[in-house]
């Protein structure tokens, strides 16, 4: 038996949701490539600002780069100019308040041509989220966007001063705090350089 709850406003966002997200991943990371990495590059790592953080994860990044095979150094001998940087973006929440009229009940065959069963039926009362004859507490909330840590990193030619590469990730807050977070992407964001990628899914452990 199957139960559908018949709510019209919100099926188009479920829908796009579910086409969108990658399936099963913690976090989500993009990457953009304007242009082929040159040959050998020197490569310095620099933070857009001056916070014990930043500094944490400039050597965080020159390590996981070194892993990568590239040269790293600083900014005067560099060829490419790496720079990241940290933001919180906030989340959405909307209120449980959207009443359930009508509810279906469905058995039997999974397609049109089996025996089916449907029941109509008609939800009289709920306390919380509303039914026909009240309209619910309204307390209840639900998190209609997570709010999200980011990492935007970004990979310029210095003597040409054009951009090489770009990339974002991002992951919900929720599944842990900013330095659990960044021990995550780091890795992913320095093992994707010169690429593009979309919505590519990733782990946070």
């Amino acid at each position: 038996m199957k139960r559908f709850a018949i709510h019209v406003f919100s099926i188009s966002a479920l829908c796009s949701a579910l086409m969108f997200t990658p399936a099963f991943a913690d976090g989500v990371v993009n990457a953009v490539s304007y242009q082929p990495l040159p040959a050998s590059p020197l490569i310095a790592v620099e933070p857009l600002d001056d916070s014990a953080d930043s500094k944490a994860m400039q050597v965080d990044f020159v390590q996981a780069l070194k892993a990568k095979g590239f040269t790293i150094t600083g900014v005067d001998d560099a060829t490419l100019v790496f720079t990241f940087a940290t933001s919180n973006i906030m989340g959405a929440w909307s209120k449980g308040d959207r009443r359930t009229i009508l509810e279906i009940d469905r058995s039997g065959g999974k397609s049109d041509e089996d025996d089916v069963d449907n029941k109509v039926m008609l939800n009289i009362y709920n306390s919380s989220r509303g039914a026909l004859v009240n309209k619910g507490s309204g307390d209840s909330k639900s998190a209609t966007h997570p709010a999200k840590y980011r990492i935007d990193v970004t990979l310029d030619d210095r003597k040409a001063k054009q951009r090489i590469w770009q990339a974002w990730a991002t992951a919900d807050v929720e599944r842990g705090d900013s330095y659990t977070l960044t021990k995550s992407m780091i890795p992913v964001l320095s093992g994707i350089i010169g690429q593009t990628v979309r919505r590519q899914g990733f782990s946070v452990p």
